[in-house]
């Protein structure tokens, strides 16, 4: 039950919204620059070029597919990357 709160739930749903937010104002219109920022802040390193690739593609997927906005699959995204086990469980 607790992931289904953690992808359903209110409070993750909000924190997903600010951190699509923050991304947007650090990096204005550069997808590339939000994805990096975004695996940056959750994880702690350096993505490598394939998982900015797949990401993008993620968001770019959930833009057409579901016919979100860019701001709603970047939110989706920052969802996902909150729900992340490298961000969840500590090393």
């Amino acid at each position: 039950t607790q992931s289904l709160g953690m992808l359903n739930g209110a409070f993750a749903n909000e924190q997903a919204r600010a951190f699509a937010e923050r991304l947007q104002r650090d990096a204005p219109g550069d997808l590339v620059a939000q994805v990096r920022r975004a695996i940056r802040l959750t994880t702690g390193r350096q993505p490598n070029v394939d998982e900015v690739s797949k990401d993008i593609g993620f968001i770019k997927e959930a833009q057409s597919q579901a016919k979100l906005s860019e701001f709603d699959a970047l939110r989706h995204y920052c969802l996902m990357a909150l729900n992340a086990n490298e961000f969840v469980y500590l090393d």
